[in-house]
């Protein structure tokens, strides 16, 4: 019986970390990242799965946060949660336009895309 509880209780966080929600994205932190309301006006950043960016420092960092911006930015959204990454920010499939930002996202610059 406590197997079968532990199992139901997987099932569901399972379920809760995939689920799909939706939101506007009211900043762009980086080439990778962003930061959307939610419908509760709850804010969550978010890290586009499987897509690595240059950071804000690095060559072409502020070109592919001019682009996540031109392309996401002020756009209702939905997504996907992925996991967490080591920072504890949400990492998630993004869709706007019915296309997958995380892989529509083709940088005029160095944009390496995870498989």
């Amino acid at each position: 019986m406590k197997l079968k509880f532990v199992g139901v209780i997987l099932l569901l966080s399972g379920l809760l970390l995939f689920s799909q929600s939706k939101g506007k994205v009211i900043k762009v932190k980086d080439g990778d990242t962003v930061v959307v309301l939610l419908g509760n006006n709850r804010q969550e950043t978010l890290r586009l799965a499987e897509v690595d960016c240059p950071e804000n420092g690095q060559a072409f960092g502020k070109n592919a946060k001019q682009f996540t911006s031109s392309q996401v930015f002020g756009k209702k959204v939905m997504f996907y949660r992925t996991g967490k990454d080591r920072y504890k920010r949400t990492v998630a499939k993004i869709f706007y336009d019915k296309d997958v930002e995380s892989f529509k996202i083709d940088h005029p610059n160095p944009a390496k895309v995870i498989s």
